[in-house]
């Protein structure tokens, strides 16, 4: 009812939205959004009245009041189809100033130029340590294997079958917590992790595992969730999420040492909205959780280590690979030949990161890279500083008390309260 306007008696949203567009219309340096991603909003339409509509039967709202904000929702769809779309990009290109501001409030604080120089840089040496470790697994395995990105094919075979995935993560996250608490590298909650399957609704929009936070306010726990192919809308070759060695990183980056500890952290210590949601950005959130793979990386067993640093490669490719996009450096198909020949991934999942990179996320992506190498900067200057009395679990703990703030403001913290304690 607020939505169609009948209980604030003011306009209706979608009523808003056409008469602040067509204003919009009017000026001549109207930026419009990108074509192919516009026309998949719109095909969505249907489902999300659907949707809607499922919600207010579950609620038992008065079903008129559906039917007027689907006529207005129906009247806004075919508005942005009949003067919108006709305008839309039909390159996902953005203007490099833009790009630069959008890299920006996703937490990158230095050049594009210096971006892609590390990116390359730790592209080629991940590529090296992994080509160190590949040659052992394929001994221990008895593979023939040429190079790494065998043994990761080697590796991705070994598919877990469906009623055996949830078991075999919940299994995963007690040994991590036993390795964390084992090696002091972190304070771990007393409440468990959550971990599910994706929902036919999650694995259809976007099946890639991921961390749904709890609400601060509450002390339930967080849900780390795992997809599951469907084979009747994805293709059988997406085998990069439900094989034993990948579970290692996945665990470690959505679960504990990762994203359910930086929640858990401002649940129990009540940190202000100021550090949980206005000082969020990605660079924080994700490379804590990229760091948090890296700290539990030399006690996985040696599959474990090997998928990680193919992780690892991963967010150094998506460093180089979106700005190079975005700056018309390189190609869609070129993008495409290094996540899967060169990373090791499926055709399924290398298209959803194009798409990322060119315009369902642009400047997301290389915020994890960055993120994390700030915190691996920071430590290194903080266990000089400190030499032996330098406490790993301590500067952990620190580091998630601080919530989420940009990581120049969390180097000055750590260097003036922690460092200096």
């Amino acid at each position: 009812k607020q939505l169609s306007g009948e209980e604030t008696g003011k306009p209706a949203i979608a009523t808003l939205a056409m008469q602040k567009m067509r204003e919009d219309l009017t000026r001549s340096n109207v930026f419009f959004p990108e074509k192919s991603q516009l026309e998949k909003d719109l095909a969505g339409t249907a489902l999300q009245l659907e949707q809607i509509k499922q919600r207010i039967e579950q609620r038992k709202i008065d079903q008129s009041s559906y039917a007027k904000l689907k006529a207005q929702l129906t009247d806004y769809t075919n508005f942005v189809r009949q003067e919108i779309l006709p305008k839309a990009r039909t390159s996902f290109r953005l203007p490099t100033e833009l790009y630069a501001e959008e890299l920006a409030e996703r937490g990158v604080e230095i050049p594009i130029d210096e971006l892609l120089q590390d990116a390359h840089s730790a592209f080629t040496k991940i590529q090296q340590e992994m080509n160190v470790l590949a040659p052992q697994i394929a001994k221990k395995r008895g593979l023939q294997a040429k190079d790494y990105r065998d043994v990761i094919r080697s590796l991705k075979q070994e598919q877990l079958p469906t009623d055996q995935v949830l078991p075999h993560y919940e299994k995963r996250q007690k040994e991590i917590e036993a390795i964390i608490q084992r090696e002091k590298l972190v304070t771990l909650p007393k409440r468990p992790l959550t971990i599910r399957l994706t929902t036919d609704r999650e694995n259809t929009n976007f099946p890639v595992p991921q961390y749904y936070a709890p609400k601060a306010s509450q002390k339930t726990a967080g849900v780390f969730i795992i997809p599951i192919l469907k084979p009747d809308t994805q293709p059988r070759a997406y085998n990069d999420f439900t094989y034993p060695a990948v579970s290692w990183t996945l665990t470690a980056h959505e679960g504990r040492p990762g994203h359910d500890l930086q929640f858990t952290t401002i649940q129990d210590k009540g940190i202000s909205d100021a550090r949980s949601k206005f000082g969020y950005n990605p660079a924080n959130h994700e490379g804590w959780a990229l760091y948090a793979e890296a700290i539990t990386l030399p006690f996985m067993p040696i599959e474990g280590q090997f998928i990680s640093l193919q992780f690892q490669l991963l967010r150094a490719a998506r460093a180089f690979l979106e700005p190079e996009l975005q700056l018309g450096k390189i190609s869609i198909a070129q993008a495409l030949r290094v996540l899967t020949e060169d990373a090791g991934y499926s055709k399924f999942f290398a298209q959803q990161e194009i798409d990322r990179y060119t315009v369902r996320l642009p400047g997301h992506a290389p915020s994890y890279f960055y993120g994390y190498q700030r915190l691996m900067q920071l430590r290194q200057e903080v266990e000089q500083q400190l030499g032996r009395k330098f406490d790993q679990q301590k500067f952990h703990d620190f580091i998630l008390a601080q919530g989420f703030m940009p990581q120049r403001l969390l180097r000055q913290a750590v260097l003036e309260q922690f460092a200096k304690s």
